[in-house]
């Protein structure tokens, strides 16, 4: 429409064709042949009456709307056959394909009114702000599906359109009857109050702008042109008394709006897009999901959980009310019993749980369950129904929510939004009792290492730890709580995991050790069937543990004597070493500083494995090499000494038969003055220290020289990878297997004999030599051990039965 391109008002044409101003008339003359549609032409005219000069042609957008480019004016066009010289030729004698109308093109007539045929056309401006106006349907709380409550608008401004002057032109487009009443009055506070009936909103998506700052402009709030623009019309009873209203109420009365507060637009996208239903638990009640709430998923979860809890405690409220029901029969069982209790002396501590669901109601929309969730708490109004609120009532801090199950993520931080967690619509909250860990706090739990028992792992208890927190801090805190553990009497339970002692938010096994020392607690990774590194006392847990989560597992270790564990430690494995018969111990670790002198070292390893490690060789008069050896321990029975050695940390495994022979025992290269932790020794977590009696390493170097000069040479001529025969069994006859004999059935004899096969072999069989593992039997029986111990005996002793006795009795 011309007139609306030009910002005109619009006119009205009486009866007859009498051209007169709207403006000048109260009300719109709407008879058949009188009212102009958009087109310019009544309807009692036909479209070939109106001239061509009063039309013209214009792209047009029908996403959008609005009228685009005209063809007016003229256009530069190429001529030649290079192109490079141009003039101008109108657009009205170019082909379409020259104005780029090309495929397909939407296109749309415009006609001047009968009495704008000598106005200029208005060219088409593309930085005009157009935009779609459609009516807020109030009473459906939806746009309005009517054809006429969709306007296409130009806003005056163009780029720099406020939010005033697009709220002007929806005024003339809906206020129907009142923009000549005040286009007549001069008074900019009656404008002011006509525009406050006035609320625009751009709904993006999910999201609802509300458009509310006048002077503000539309770019300001992301309108572009083209875009849809819900307009809602107030009325009502309600006023904001900030802004005056000069003018009276209509039939309806009208509110004047400041804010967004009673705009139905923004409710109902609310409630459709951000009101959410979540579906949780009562904590008495792990298997069942039967309860829910609505809420806004802008809230946070601070306020779901004053939700849940409020929601349950008034469900326990009405069902305490209701006779006969399972909650109110218990409440006086409950109330009985611990009347009699209090006069015994004792308490009991119950919880009430709830086994019926709130009743369901029929309404559909979300504002009527939230009504509904408003007033299905009555007043206490029986003894009986508050007896059962107090010991029923749930608090806020005493339970914590997770992720779908009992096993899901716990939530630590409430301030975090519905939003921000990933709640939707029917997502499941379990609540469970007990107060919720803080942010950055995780539950870890504790079990007892010892390598003696079986199990080696035990559950100690649970405690939520602090990311933040010292190793050293955890030791007391877990200190603290055994202590305390052991001071007050355990209320026993049952569960699935054992026998558990409950103690406010932590749970604690039958198996917990009293230990009020953290010097004596030696906390390590747990692996899957053994225990990992020792944590130092300095480093937090969060650097400690990788993969921080609630139910990490921590091997806990209590000592005889205080340990600590700083930066400035290291943590290294002792093995011991038996010489007389080639075995390794199992390793022990130690904690030494790395300051710490070699010599300083060599007196703690004295001190703790002498008793273990020496005068412990075996004598024998009747072997060789112990009366070789002889002088040897009789100048060193009274100097015996722990020789140590490094392991290397490379290369193959070690094997126990060469230790004493690859290692540099005593090595003068490391003074007793040089520190642990620096070159040359340079020891580092993981080290392995070896050590070992140096009476015994006499001696078995003695057996060993001895046995090298009596045993026969090896032949030159044997074969690569050939084995030599054991020391022990010199001199005797080697077992030879009795040869293949042919296969006798029956009676038959040798030919030309009268003798049976069968005697002559078994004759041969009683000359042969006895075979290897009869020997082991014998010896076994005679030694009174098992065939493996009395052959590695056997082997350390160079084939003397005493003095394998001997090391036997040493072992044992």
């Amino acid at each position: 429409d011309a007139g609306s391109d030009a910002g005109s008002e619009p006119a009205v044409a009486g009866k007859g064709g009498n051209q007169q101003p709207r403006h000048h008339q109260e009300q719109d003359v709407r008879s058949e042949d009188g009212l102009w549609d958009s087109r310019g032409v009544t309807r009692s005219q036909r479209l070939d009456d109106v001239s061509i000069a009063r039309c013209r042609l214009r792209r047009f957008a029908p996403h959008l709307t609005r009228a685009g480019e005209t063809f007016g004016g003229s256009l530069a066009l190429p001529i030649g056959v290079n192109g490079d010289s141009q003039h101008l030729v109108p657009k009205s004698q170019c082909t379409l394909a020259e104005l780029g109308l090309k495929g397909s093109a939407v296109l749309v007539m415009e006609c001047k009114r009968p009495w704008e045929e000598h106005v200029e056309w208005t060219e088409f401006n593309p930085n005009e702000m157009s935009l779609q106006l459609v009516k807020w349907d109030r009473d459906d709380s939806r746009p309005s599906q009517r054809m006429a409550d969709t306007v296409g608008v130009v806003v005056p401004g163009e780029k720099f359109a406020t939010v005033r002057d697009a709220k002007l032109v929806a005024a003339r487009a809906f206020l129907e009857g009142s923009v000549a009443k005040q286009s007549m009055m001069a008074d900019q506070d009656v404008e002011a109050a006509w525009l406050s009936r006035l609320l625009l909103a751009q709904v993006s998506g999910t999201d609802v702008t509300v458009l509310e700052d006048d002077s503000k402009s539309l770019r300001d709030y992301g309108v572009w042109p083209g875009e849809q623009i819900l307009v809602e019309i107030f009325t009502g009873e309600q006023q904001n008394t900030a802004v005056a209203d000069p003018l009276p109420p209509g039939e309806d009365g009208h509110v004047v709006v400041g804010a967004s507060a009673h705009s139905d637009i923004v409710a109902t996208f609310d409630a459709a897009m951000n009101t959410i239903e979540i579906n949780f638990n009562h904590p008495d009640e792990l298997e069942s999901c039967s309860h829910s709430v609505f809420i806004k998923r802008g809230c946070s979860m601070r306020q779901l959980k004053e939700a849940i809890v409020d929601h349950l405690n008034r469900s326990i409220v009405i069902l305490a009310e209701q006779p006969g029901t399972a909650v109110a029969n218990t409440s006086s069982i409950r109330s009985s019993i611990d009347s009699n209790a209090d006069s015994a002396g004792t308490t009991a501590a119950s919880s009430l749980p709830t086994t019926t669901a709130a009743p369901h109601s029929s309404v559909s929309s979300a504002d009527s369950l939230l009504s509904y969730a408003s007033t299905i708490a009555p007043p206490l109004s029986t003894p009986l129904a508050s007896s059962c609120s107090q010991r029923g009532r749930l608090g806020v801090d005493t339970v914590h929510l997770r992720r779908g199950t009992a096993k899901g993520a716990m939530v630590k931080d409430e301030t975090k939004s519905l939003k921000a967690m990933a709640l939707v619509n029917g997502s499941v909250v379990w609540v469970g009792h007990g107060k919720p860990c803080l942010p950055g706090e995780f539950f870890i739990d504790f079990v007892r290492f010892n390598p003696a028992t079986k199990p080696s792992f035990v559950p100690i208890c649970t405690l939520p730890i602090h990311q933040d927190m010292k190793i050293a801090g955890v030791k007391r805190k877990l200190a603290q709580h055994l202590s305390a553990m052991a001071s007050v009497p355990p209320a026993w339970s049952t569960s699935s995991a054992g026998p558990t002692v409950s103690s406010g938010d932590h749970q604690t096994t039958s198996s917990h050790v009293a230990c009020s020392d953290p010097g004596l607690i030696r906390l390590r990774h747990k692996k899957i069937k053994e225990a990992g590194a020792i944590l130092r006392d300095g480093r937090s847990v969060r650097k400690s543990i990788l993969n921080l989560s609630d139910g990490q597992q921590l091997a806990v270790q209590f000592l005889e004597e205080p340990e600590t564990v700083s930066a400035e430690d290291v943590v290294i494995l002792i093995k011991g070493f038996r010489p007389l018969v080639s075995r390794f111990t199992v390793p022990v670790e130690i904690v030494v500083p790395k300051s710490m002198a070699l010599g300083e070292l060599r007196d703690l390893l004295h001190r703790r494995f002498g008793d273990k490690f020496l005068s412990t060789s075996p004598t024998g008069a009747s072997v060789v090499a112990v009366e070789a050896s002889t002088d040897i321990c009789a100048e060193d029975a009274d100097s015996d000494q722990l020789q140590v050695a490094k392991l290397p940390g490379f290369g193959p495994p070690l094997k126990a038969a060469q230790a004493l022979s690859k290692l540099k025992w005593d090595d003068p290269c490391y003074p007793a003055s040089i520190e642990v932790g620096r070159p040359p020794l340079s020891l580092r977590d993981g080290s392995v220290l070896v050590i070992c009696s140096s009476k015994d390493a006499a001696s078995a170097t003695a057996a060993a020289s001895s046995l090298t000069s009596t045993s026969p040479k090896r032949s030159s001529t044997m074969r690569r990878g050939a084995t030599q025969t054991k020391v022990w069994t010199a001199g005797r006859t080697a077992y030879k297997p009795p040869k293949e004999k042919a296969l006798v059935i029956g009676e038959q004899h040798r030919a030309g004999t009268g003798e049976p096969k069968t005697a002559s072999a078994n004759s041969s069989r009683d000359d042969d030599p006895k075979s290897p593992r009869t020997q082991f039997k014998e010896m076994a029986s005679v030694l009174g051990v098992s065939e493996d111990q009395a052959t590695i005996a056997m082997e350390a002793a160079a084939g003397d039965l005493a003095l394998a006795k001997e090391f036997l009795k040493s072992e044992m």
